[in-house]
């Protein structure tokens, strides 16, 4: 699941969620903007590959960041 808020997410228990920080209707990108959501969907597929259960990764705008 993308989220972009990250406190309800949590207390909802959600699988697997990665984090955009971005704002509210642009979670992967900018409508048109096909480069950034092709690059945002990798980032799903790779935290999803890497995720255990209720964690949840964050992207910082350069990489992803894992649950320690």
């Amino acid at each position: 699941m993308v989220t972009l808020l990250p406190e309800a997410t949590r207390k909802l228990g959600v699988p697997r969620t990665l984090h955009f920080p971005r704002p509210l209707g642009t979670p992967i990108g900018r409508p048109g903007d096909r480069q950034t959501q092709a690059h945002d969907l990798e980032l799903c597929l790779q935290a999803a590959a890497q995720l255990g259960r209720e964690e949840m990764a964050e992207y910082n705008g350069d990489e992803l960041s894992y649950p320690v």
